[in-house]
C-alpha cells in the first residue's frame, strides 16, 4: 500500500478496521484504568508521621455533637474543626449516645490507646461551654485535653443521621449519615488525623461502582446505625495499633493499616 492510495483513502477494509481498532485502544485503556480511580472518593486523610503518632499513648474522646441542634436541617455547615463543607438533614435521638458508643467501644477493643471516656470531660465542657460558646474550637478542644492529661483528643460531630424508612428488602426513604472525626494533638491543637462519612445508601442500579458494598451489605437496605457504625470503622482500622514482637520493642507502638471487611 503505497502513501497516494492512503492519501485518496484507498485503503483494503480490513486494513481500516485495524486502524480503527488501534486508534481506539489507547482510549479504552484510559477509561478503564482511569474510571474506578474518578469513582473512588477517601473518608481518611493521611496519617501525621509516624513519629509523632508513637507519642500519643492517652486520647480523652469527647461525645459526637449533633451540629442540626445550632445549624438546622438542609442547610450547609462547615465543620469547626477542618473547615470541609457538609449538608445537614434529620438527626435521630441519641444518634450521639450511639456514635460516642461505637467509638470508645473500637478504641477500647482495637487499639492500645488508654482511651479516658467522655463522662470525665462533662464539666471541662461544661464550664467552656457557659461562655456563650455554641461550639468547641479546636483550641478548647485541646484545652480540655490538657486538663485531663490526655495527649489527643477524639471529637467528631454529626450532621446528618436519618433512619431507613421500610424493610430490609423494600424502603420509602434509604438510611442517610453524615459526620467526621478528628484526632487532635492536646499540645499543639493540630489536626493528627481525620475521618468522614457522608452517604446516603442507592440502589445498585443507581450506582453500579458500589457492587462491592452492595455484595457487603447482602443486597439489603441498611438501618442508620449500620450504615454509620461500619464507616466508622471503616477510618477507625487505620489507628490499629499492634504491639512490637521483639524484646527490645516491648512497649513501643508500631502503625499498621487492616484492610476493612
Amino acid at each position: 500500500m503505497n502513501i497516494k492510495s492512503v492519501q485518496q483513502g484507498i485503503v483494503p477494509v480490513w486494513k481500516r478496521r485495524r486502524l480503527k481498532y488501534r486508534s481506539l485502544c489507547p482510549a479504552l485503556f484510559f477509561i478503564c484504568v482511569l474510571t474506578p480511580l474518578l469513582s473512588c472518593t477517601s473518608r481518611v486523610a493521611p496519617l501525621e508521621p509516624v513519629a509523632r503518632l508513637e507519642k500519643i499513648e492517652t486520647i480523652l474522646v469527647l461525645p459526637f455533637k449533633d451540629m442540626t441542634d445550632i445549624y438546622g436541617d438542609d442547610v450547609t455547615i462547615r465543620c469547626p474543626v477542618c473547615g470541609k463543607i457538609f449538608f445537614s438533614g434529620r438527626v435521630e435521638e441519641g444518634a450521639e449516645n450511639i456514635l460516642t458508643e461505637h467509638l470508645v467501644s473500637f478504641l477500647n477493643k482495637h487499639t492500645s490507646f488508654q482511651v479516658i471516656p467522655p463522662e470525665q470531660a462533662q464539666g471541662s465542657i461544661s464550664i467552656r461551654l457557659q461562655k456563650n460558646e455554641k461550639i468547641l474550637q479546636r483550641k478548647m478542644l485541646a484545652e480540655i485535653g490538657r486538663t485531663l492529661d490526655a495527649d489527643a483528643v477524639m471529637a467528631g460531630s454529626i450532621y446528618r443521621y436519618r433512619e431507613r424508612v421500610g424493610k430490609k428488602y423494600s424502603v420509602i426513604t434509604p438510611a442517610s449519615a453524615a459526620f467526621d472525626i478528628h484526632l487532635i494533638d492536646a499540645s499543639s491543637g493540630g489536626i493528627l488525623w481525620s475521618g468522614d462519612l457522608d452517604e446516603t445508601q442507592v440502589s445498585l442500579s443507581e450506582n453500579f461502582l458500589e457492587i462491592n458494598r452492595f455484595i457487603q451489605r447482602k443486597g439489603r437496605w441498611i438501618t442508620a446505625e449500620e450504615l454509620a457504625s461500619t464507616g466508622l470503622k471503616e477510618m477507625l482500622q487505620i489507628l490499629v495499633k499492634l504491639p512490637e514482637a521483639s524484646p527490645e520493642g516491648a512497649g513501643h507502638k508500631t502503625m499498621e493499616v487492616i484492610e476493612s471487611e
